[in-house]
């Protein structure tokens, strides 16, 4: 079988790892796997595995139009269509919401199958309220609707016309090789892109409160963003900028998570926490917000972790110090977070995908 997974970019991401962990997979056991990128976009995080074809749009695919430039526009959908087909796929996998829909537009009236793949909570994420119409419309032409959470998969089924879910989270990605009761270092990491929504001012700002009692401990920020600048700024208001690393994009975080002594998470919503699972499945226990997208599913409150009430800057650091002075606490929960790699084991979750491609 010959599968296409389409997607905007290859830059840092979940939906982009996952991608290509999900098409490595499928690689794995001999089909024949392409990935295309429909954006204009040459910086690339992540390697692509030999087993892989990389495939990158036409020009005209990758250019922006105005909405009522309608003759651009069916030019750039009868480009994307070409470019599609040019790798005569048996079936089509796409990833992120207005990447799925220009998918979706392009081939309509097509007899390939064609799975999409939401990245993130759509109930809260803002796009443009065309898309959010067009989704409507158009994810009912889509064979399978993949949701990240139980959240959204519930709230899909309510939808008309009717969309055809399935309910696919993220597989744990570990390391080969954990070390299991390593020394932990007092190291607290944050690891995201620096967005608004993803409010890691809040994780800055229970640091601060943290490092008031424990000043030997050090705040590690994984990621890039538009934020930087500010984040850096409201450190120096802080006056912690000399406790604070803001190492950029990593490809591999697991040698700071496996040092770490806990993983603090603000985000405003999430589909399903990737970062989390990271953190957890190297056994660093996390303390985080209760979001409005339930991090219940990785999180089991005072077992591996923290949740605390969402926007308390001051119930985050409250748990932290709690953790900090609780020898016998941190290694319980240390203990507990190992186990979430049974509940989302790569071979679990390849499972179900393979329910809905074979």
């Amino acid at each position: 079988m010959n599968i296409l997974f389409v997607i905007g970019s290859l830059g840092g991401g979940g939906a982009e790892k996952n991608i290509i962990w999900l098409a490595k997979k499928f690689a794995d056991i001999g089909y024949n796997i392409r990935i295309l990128t429909i954006c204009d976009n040459e910086n690339e995080a992540y390697e692509i595995p030999s087993s892989i074809t990389r495939v990158k749009a036409s020009d005209e695919t990758t250019i922006e139009h105005r909405w009522f430039d309608l003759i651009k526009q069916y030019k750039k959908y009868k480009s994307l269509r070409y470019d599609i087909i040019a790798n005569n796929p048996d079936l089509v996998i796409s990833f992120i919401d207005t990447c799925n829909l220009q998918v979706l537009i392009s081939m309509i009236f097509s007899k390939v199958k064609i799975i999409v793949s939401e990245r993130t909570d759509w109930r809260i994420h803002r796009i443009n309220r065309r898309w959010k119409i067009l989704r409507r419309i158009l994810y009912p032409t889509a064979s399978k609707v993949v949701c990240l959470s139980k959240p959204c998969f519930q709230d899909a089924l309510s939808y008309k016309p009717k969309w055809r879910c399935a309910y696919i989270p993220n597989a744990v990605q570990k390391p080969k090789n954990i070390k299991k009761h390593k020394l932990r270092k007092k190291i607290i990491v944050c690891m995201s892109r620096l967005i608004k929504s993803k409010r890691v001012d809040h994780v800055i700002s229970a640091f601060s409160k943290i490092v008031e009692k424990h000043d030997g401990f050090e705040l590690i920020v994984i990621g890039f963003g538009p934020e930087l600048s500010n984040l850096k700024k409201l450190c120096e208001k802080l006056k912690i900028l000399h406790k604070v690393k803001f190492t950029g994009w990593i490809n591999d975080p697991f040698p700071i998570l496996e040092e770490a002594y806990m993983f603090l998470f603000a985000s405003k919503y999430e589909a399903f926490g990737m970062v989390i699972l990271e953190a957890l499945c190297v056994g660093v226990p996390v303390v985080s917000y209760r979001y409005v997208s339930d991090p219940s599913i990785l999180i089991t409150d005072n077992v591996n972790g923290f949740l605390v009430e969402d926007g308390s800057i001051s119930a985050m650091s409250e748990k932290a110090l709690l953790l900090i002075e609780n020898n016998d606490l941190h290694t319980r929960m240390s203990n507990e977070c190992y186990k979430i790699t049974n509940q989302f084991n790569e071979e679990k979750i390849f499972k179900m995908w393979s329910q809905i491609v074979i």
